[in-house]
């Protein structure tokens, strides 16, 4: 005899409550570590190269410091800027995974705006420390809201949910499920997003999976409510169906969460180059603003056995004079803008290059841009 329609629907739902319940996470998703966590895939193939560079200091208009940046920005310090610029990125996505670092939480507002206006609390010092922010910060919005003729705080929220419905989508399938954040992998090439248990450790509050479609309805019946039986319940068969429909949505909904999160993360990564040139950008203009020697900013005088700066710094005076009269000779000559490199110590600290200056010649040393002529003057060269 062939089940009522409102039997099969209930088998059918049972049926993928059953399936739910078998769920293994590894089926949809990437997982790893021994408490079974949701990856996601965070390695990236994107690199920077010489050219990067020649575009940039294009773009930045730097072609008289060409030569230096060129020769600063090798392979090495390229590879440098990359492991850093990863390390940044994936520092951020936990932040914004564990945190909501870049989001407003507008459950909280709306929280704020209903204790507020319809409860009467006036006085912010009373409000919890995560609403007190957005009752003070929005106290103008609050009230011309309220002077609405829907203002609920459903209504306030449905709103919000407006004015950005990207943002409001983001944190909701943040907050529906419980996050987890870690690196996996030798070269912590995979993030976490949550425990596998989010979706495997789910299970209806019956079992009803000895119901099937090989009896009478009177069977059927008889056996969905033995089961409610030893649950001391009792449901309309309605009801039950909309609890079944209620837990598979719920369900779905974390599904669907993990699934949006994930995206996101792999979203962010498709702007990891234009994260690594923005950092290089940012290092050549600082390399640059470092290079303006155009005036000198130390003096230097002999002090005993020691050369001493305005700076604070002393070395040794004769290692000092000896490797000054090694290089004077090659400063001399420089045209503007003519640059020499260095690159040898004098006692701890590194002589870099020099720069012809109209009427001298700087000489860049870390935080030191010395004057050729004053060095000149002092060790009477």
């Amino acid at each position: 005899m062939k089940l009522s329609k409102i039997n099969l629907e209930i088998l059918g739902l049972v049926k993928e409550i059953t399936d739910i319940e078998l769920y293994s996470a590894d089926k949809d998703f990437s997982t790893r570590g021994s408490d079974n966590y949701i990856v996601s895939n965070i390695k990236v193939s994107d690199w920077l190269e010489d050219t990067d560079v020649v575009n940039e200091l294009n773009k930045l208009e730097l072609h008289d410091h060409k030569d230096i940046i060129l020769e600063e920005f090798t392979d090495e310090r390229l590879r440098g800027i990359e492991e850093h610029t990863r390390e940044w990125e994936i520092d951020y996505q936990k932040e914004k995974l564990e945190d909501l670092v870049h989001l407003e939480n507008y459950f909280e507002r709306a929280r704020a705006y209903n204790l507020v206006k319809f409860l009467k609390i006036t006085d912010t010092q009373l409000l919890p420390k995560e609403l007190k922010f957005y009752a003070e910060h929005y106290s103008n919005e609050f009230n011309e809201f309220h002077k609405r003729k829907h203002n609920s705080y459903k209504d306030y929220l449905k709103y919000l949910k407006n004015k950005d419905k990207r943002g409001f989508e983001e944190l909701s399938n943040l907050l529906n499920i419980e996050r987890e954040v870690w690196q996996f992998g030798r070269s912590g090439g995979w993030l976490s997003i949550c425990k596998a248990s989010e979706l495997e450790d789910s299970e209806f509050d019956y079992d009803l999976t000895m119901l099937n479609d090989e009896t009478t309805n009177l069977e059927f019946n008889n056996t969905l409510n033995y089961e409610l039986d030893a649950h001391y319940t009792y449901k309309a068969k309605r009801s039950l169906i909309n609890e079944l429909k209620e837990f598979i949505k719920d369900w779905q909904d974390k599904k669907e969460s993990i699934e949006y999160i994930n995206d996101l993360i792999q979203e962010d990564l498709g702007y990891y180059k234009d994260a690594l040139i923005d950092r290089l950008n940012t290092e050549i203009q600082e390399f640059v603003e470092d290079l303006d020697i155009s005036v000198s900013n130390v003096k230097v005088s002999i002090s005993g056995d020691k050369v001493k700066t305005t700076l604070g710094i002393s070395v040794d005076k004769d290692e000092f004079e000896i490797k000054f009269n090694n290089i004077a000779p090659h400063l001399i000559g420089l045209e503007v803008g003519e640059m020499y490199k260095i690159n040898k110590r004098v006692g701890n600290y590194l002589v870099e290059f020099a720069i012809a200056v109209k009427d001298d010649v700087l000489i860049k040393a870390g935080c030191h841009k010395f004057s050729f002529n004053n060095l000149k003057e002092v060790f009477n060269y």
